[in-house]
């Protein structure tokens, strides 16, 4: 009986752990739900979806015009424009490498998602025969033609690994490659340094709290240097990063989309035919970045537009360590 107690004691004052910690410091938990998740389109590791259509997209010259008469194009190969701009890569072209790392990680990723079961590749029919609702069905049968023919081949034996070209480009100071390697270090240090507080293998739910080691100083000065560019699509990755940032998906709402929608003011694609447009997530009037964010942020969307407000003025005033750049738990690295 008296163990029977204990045991109770135990699992009582566990969870009161977990609520204690979830209302005392609401912005140093870190939780995740593969719920949400599943309900969008998938996400390359690569932050900028901006970046990854730029990369992509043919030359200014062989763009079609209005006037063009000639037959739809077919859908652009990727493995073609990834010859084309590790050409440009070893002709030091200073944005190249980062381009070509983000074609070969968008395809790596829709591939290994979508169109591969234990390591065996996949047709197009087994392939959306996995996919699990409407939205990413669409997803996977758009991407398919473009990112086949990397089945093909040893990708990263013939031109180099996703991996080791973002650090190429990091090496060379471009923007948006240090933004991105800073986001991908910020994540991998929570989840090598996070204490787990609670785990549902079966929803994907997991609560964890950062244990107060100092942050991945690498991290931290890549995107204090990426930021100075005022690249929107450096912009754009910063608030794909605002999870690592804060430590918890229910602190960083505000700020991720607030950075979000900064980096549309300045220039990042929020058109029509943006992404954040064709996924929004009710009926949103697409006209407008805010007619489209403010569906994304819901109640929050006044914070958002002041949250932002505060970051343009930053910016304007090249006030870097006051953006919030460092994890906001371990904040005496500012």
């Amino acid at each position: 009986m008296a163990g029977e107690s204990k045991s109770l004691l135990f699992k009582t004052g566990f969870a009161w752990l977990i609520v204690a910690a979830m209302v005392m410091c609401p912005r140093h938990l870190f939780c995740q739900s593969t719920r949400a998740a599943d309900e969008e389109p998938l996400r390359s590791e690569t932050g900028s979806a901006t970046t990854v259509e730029s990369a992509i997209a043919p030359p200014v010259n062989q763009q079609p015009t209005a006037n063009d008469q000639r037959s739809p194009a077919k859908p652009r190969d990727y493995r073609d424009r990834a010859t084309q701009l590790l050409g440009a890569a070893k002709a030091g072209d200073r944005d190249a490498p980062y381009k070509f790392f983000s074609v070969i990680d968008r395809c790596n990723t829709i591939l290994d998602f979508y169109f591969a079961t234990n390591g065996r590749p996949l047709t197009l029919d087994e392939g959306l025969e996995k996919v699990p609702n409407a939205s990413r069905k669409r997803q996977a049968e758009g991407e398919f033609p473009h990112c086949h023919r990397f089945q093909e081949h040893n990708v990263a034996f013939e031109l180099g690994s996703a991996e080791y070209w973002l650090e190429n480009a990091t090496q060379s100071g471009q923007p948006r490659a240090e933004a991105e390697t800073a986001r991908r270090l910020h994540y991998q240090d929570s989840m090598n340094t996070n204490v787990p507080l609670y785990s549902n293998p079966v929803t994907g739910f997991s609560v964890s709290i950062p244990s107060g080691s100092p942050p991945n100083r690498r991290a931290v000065d890549l995107l204090r240097a990426a930021v100075k560019s005022l690249d929107p699509q450096v912009l754009e990755i910063i608030g794909s990063a605002q999870t690592e940032l804060h430590g918890s998906r229910m602190a960083e709402v505000v700020d991720r989309y607030a950075w979000l929608y900064v980096a549309c003011q300045r220039g990042a694609d929020c058109s029509p035919t943006s992404h954040w447009a064709t996924d929004c997530p009710e009926s949103c009037d697409v006209s407008t970045p805010e007619g489209i964010f403010k569906p994304w942020s819901r109640d929050d969307w006044p914070a958002v537009q002041q949250r932002a407000k505060e970051i343009n003025a930053k910016l304007d005033a090249g006030k870097w360590d006051e953006l919030g750049l460092c994890p906001c738990a371990k904040r005496r690295c500012l």
